[in-house]
C-alpha cells in the first residue's frame, strides 16, 4: 500500500510539475527578447474559449458548496474560476481550475484548453453564434437592467471586445513594456498574466439560464479601471484591464447576458500573501 502511495505522489508531483512549467513558459516571456510579439500572437490565437456543461457539473457535483455565491468576511467573493496561461511546444495554453481545487492542490480538476487550427475549427460555429447574434443583442440592451456585480450588458460587453480588437496589441505592448522597466530598475520581476480569476457565480448563472446553455464561450476584453483620473496618465491605454468576459449559448438561442469581474491578481496584492495557486511557477510557490 505504502508503494502505491509512493507511486501515486510521485505521479502527483510530475504532473504538477509539468502545469508549473507550462506557467512557467509563458513567464519566461519576459526575458525573450520577442516576448511582446509573441506574447500578442498568443493571445489573439486564443481569444475565444469554451467550458462545457459537463466539466461545469463535474466541478459542483465534487463541490455542491460552490454555488452558495458564499462570501468572505470582508464581502467579496469565495469561489472562483481560475485561468493559468502558458506555452507548451510552442503553442497557447489555458488551464482552467476552480479555486477550492487550486487552493487544495487537487490537479485532476484541471481542465487545459490547447490553441490552434484545431480549436478553431471545432469552436468556428460558436463563433458564428456568437457574431451572428450581435446585433440581437445591441439591440435588446437594457443598461440598467443588470444590477449584480458580474453581470454586464451585451452591448458593454461587445464594446469591452471591440477596444481589445482594435488597441489590444497597443495595450499588451505598454503592459510588457511596465513589467520590464520594473525588473530593469528595480530588480523585481513581476508575474506575468500570473491569474485571471472570475466569480464562480458568474459561471453558474449562465448555465442555470432557462435556455440550458451547453457551453460557456469567454473571449478577451479592455474595459476602464476604476478612479483613475486622466491627467495623471501620459498613455490613455494605462486606463484599461485586460477583461475576460464570458456568455453562454444553447440550441435554443444565445442569452442577453454576459458574465463579467475577471481581473488579473496583482503579484504585490493576493498572490504573495496566500498559497491558493498550485499551478503558478515552481519558483514562485
Amino acid at each position: 500500500k505504502l508503494s502505491i502511495m509512493a507511486e501515486s505522489k510521485a505521479e502527483y508531483q510530475k504532473i504538477l510539475k509539468n502545469y508549473q512549467e507550462l506557467t512557467g513558459n509563458w513567464q519566461e516571456l519576459l526575458n525573450d527578447k520577442d516576448g511582446f510579439s509573441k506574447t500578442f500572437i498568443h493571445l489573439n490565437s486564443g481569444f475565444i474559449f469554451p467550458l462545457a456543461k459537463k466539466q461545469y457539473e463535474e466541478i459542483i457535483n465534487k463541490y455542491p458548496e460552490i454555488l452558495e455565491n458564499r462570501k468572505n468576511d470582508n464581502g467579496t467573493n469565495k469561489d472562483f474560476m481560475n485561468y493559468y496561461f502558458g506555452i507548451e511546444e510552442g503553442k497557447f495554453v489555458i488551464l482552467m481550475i476552480d479555486s477550492i481545487s487550486d487552493r487544495n492542490g487537487n490537479i485532476e480538476m484541471v481542465f487545459k484548453v490547447t490553441f490552434g487550427e484545431s480549436l478553431i475549427t471545432k469552436y468556428r460555429q460558436g463563433i458564428e453564434i456568437i457574431f451572428d447574434q450581435i446585433d440581437n443583442l445591441i439591440a435588446d440592451d437594457k443598461r440598467d437592467d443588470y444590477p449584480q456585480e458580474n453581470r454586464i450588458s451585451a452591448l458593454r460587453a461587445m464594446d469591452r471586445f471591440l477596444k481589445w480588437s482594435l488597441f489590444g496589441q497597443e495595450w499588451v505592448e505598454n503592459y510588457f513594456s511596465v513589467l520590464k522597466d520594473k525588473k530593469n530598475n528595480e530588480g523585481k520581476e513581476d508575474y506575468y498574466f500570473p491569474v485571471i480569476r472570475f466569480p464562480f457565480s458568474g459561471i453558474k448563472e449562465l448555465f442555470d439560464k432557462k435556455e440550458k446553455p451547453d457551453t460557456l464561450y469567454h473571449f478577451f476584453g479592455l474595459k476602464k479601471k476604476q478612479n483613475v483620473k486622466k491627467n495623471n496618465i501620459e498613455n490613455p491605454i494605462e486606463t484599461y484591464d485586460f477583461d475576460l468576459l464570458a456568455t453562454a449559448n444553447s440550441d435554443q438561442g444565445f442569452p442577453n447576458t454576459f458574465s463579467n469581474f475577471s481581473c488579473i491578481c496583482e503579484a504585490d496584492d493576493e498572490i504573495k500573501r496566500s498559497n491558493e495557486f498550485s499551478l503558478l511557477p515552481s519558483q514562485y510557490q
